[in-house]
């Protein structure tokens, strides 16, 4: 985190000056029958009322025009000029001051900014911070554009623009702040959920949200548990919970990330449904379908919450957040315990990291081989189902390298996938159920969802068991 103060303070002075318009002379009388008619041909510049006082006479006002009319009577719509000639109203012209409060945050900008520049239209919002991917010749104006944006956008109070690239684990930016407060964690609103983010310390993307409710709606269903690889500080694992009632296991491995996965899991009282991991995203999957032979787990049943007597009930201080939070899991243990045996199978594999997802399939290659039968219905099937019918779908992202329109990006992703899969058994086409395109992240570059269901070859995969047959063959 760069963390500067402005060079410099915005001349204002630059946005003051004058416009001549017409004003109609109304009689008191007639101003409500005025704006019925012709609203939309009053002047319309923020801070500047359409209707003031006429000097020296109280039975009339002043109702100005729209300044594209000018100063010329004959501009004026028929239907007005009409209205003012029946009605004796009187046509004067008016000069008013307009100053940097009176013009639009697009406007502020186009002073600034020399023309040739590209003019930044927009921003995405994290709670209170703004934070901007301004170019090179945008940096050259960027403490003037961070004011601008400031003060144009009251719910705004800290302005930041990314420096650089993505370049560690953690998916985390270097922001410069080019105005307003350095106060960098605030709280989120996705779908009437509130989220505690610091987005200095963790990923965030609020475009994402709604690729995450598609997921949600389309694929999640009450009963399902979902195993949210690279959850991030929870929003889908989150949403997932309090909308549908799903159970989660979610995991990061960012410190910081399980630190507000954790506040966000309390806060929005969905801890009996999720359950946090700081581990490494194989490493988790790994646990996860391992467990499934853990007798403790196995044997527990979910806790029925017994009904409460009011008359009976006593008063007790409510635990504090810190406290719901470290019952939840102690923030030094990275490896929330399973509840119960409902959490083992779990249905759907979340896995949003598009630089590096597609190559974290590998973990699971032969991953079911030491899953639990009982759980994840290897055997006992009936004839002519497959045991890979139980098996979860994966939802996993990427990025396309180059502008590829959709059938050469599916391309692709399949021979990427196929590319981790090639000693079980390859990847086709045909498998996937589902393809895609989240959203263009660039000229030349779009984010993909690849939903399909994980093949029993692979995650029954056993070398040893291959390479026995290929010498039978032999």
């Amino acid at each position: 985190m760069e963390s500067t103060a402005p060079r410099t303070t915005l001349d204002k002075s630059i946005f003051d000056s004058t416009i001549k318009i017409l004003a109609a002379a109304v009689p008191v009388k007639l101003i409500g029958k005025f704006q019925g008619q012709f609203k939309s041909l009053l002047l319309q510049i923020p801070a500047i009322k359409n209707v003031v006082p006429v000097e020296g006479d109280k039975t009339l006002k002043h109702l100005l025009l729209d300044k594209e009319f000018g100063t010329d009577p004959e501009s004026l719509p028929d239907n007005l000029k009409q209205f003012i000639k029946d009605n004796e109203i009187k046509l004067e012209e008016k000069e008013i001051s307009i100053g940097y409060a009176n013009i639009s945050c697009h406007e502020a900008l186009e002073k600034v900014i020399p023309e040739g520049v590209v003019i930044p239209t927009g921003f995405e919002s994290v709670g209170h911070i703004a934070h901007m991917n301004l170019n090179e010749e945008q940096m050259l104006y960027k403490y003037d554009i961070g004011q601008i944006f400031l003060e144009k956008n009251p719910a705004i109070k800290t302005v930041l623009t990314k420096v650089g690239h993505i370049e560690n684990t953690f998916r985390t930016f270097n922001f410069e702040v080019l105005a307003g407060e350095e106060t960098f964690e605030t709280t989120q609103n996705e779908d009437g959920i509130k989220f505690d983010v610091d987005i200095t310390k963790v990923y965030w993307c609020s475009r994402l949200g709604q690729e995450r409710s598609r997921v949600i709606e389309e694929f999640f269903k009450p009963g399902d548990v979902v195993c949210d690889m690279f959850c991030g500080i929870g929003p889908l694992s989150v949403r997932a919970a309090k909308d549908k009632g799903i159970k989660v296991l979610a995991n990061d491995l960012n410190p910081d990330c399980y630190h507000y996965l954790r506040r966000n899991i309390v806060q929005n009282k969905v801890a009996d449904l999720v359950l946090p991991f700081c581990m490494d995203g194989r490493e988790f999957v790994k646990h996860c379908v391992l467990e499934s032979n853990n007798q403790d787990v196995l044997n527990k049943e979910e806790e029925k919450k017994e009904p409460v007597d009011p008359k009976n009930k006593k008063k007790k201080r409510a635990p504090s957040q810190k406290e719901e939070e470290e019952k939840l899991v102690p923030e030094n243990e990275t490896i929330t315990p399973i509840k119960n045996r409902s959490f083992l199978h779990f249905d759907h594999v979340y896995m949003n990291l598009p630089m590096d997802a597609v190559e974290f399939l590998d973990a699971f290659i032969g991953i079911f081989n030491n899953a639990n039968p009982e759980i994840w219905n290897k055997e006992d099937k009936p004839e002519g189902v497959s045991k890979g019918e139980g098996l979860p779908l994966i939802h996993v992202y990427g990025f396309t390298t180059e502008n590829q329109d959709t059938d050469k990006a599916k391309e692709y992703f399949t021979t990427r996938i196929a590319e981790v899969f090639k000693d079980c058994g390859g990847f086709t086409e045909d498998k996937i159920l589902k393809f895609h395109n989240n959203r263009e992240v660039s000229r030349v570059s779009s984010m993909y969802c690849v939903t399909f269901r994980l093949p029993e070859e692979v995650a029954y995969y056993n070398p040893h068991k291959r390479q026995k047959t290929d010498e039978e063959g032999e």
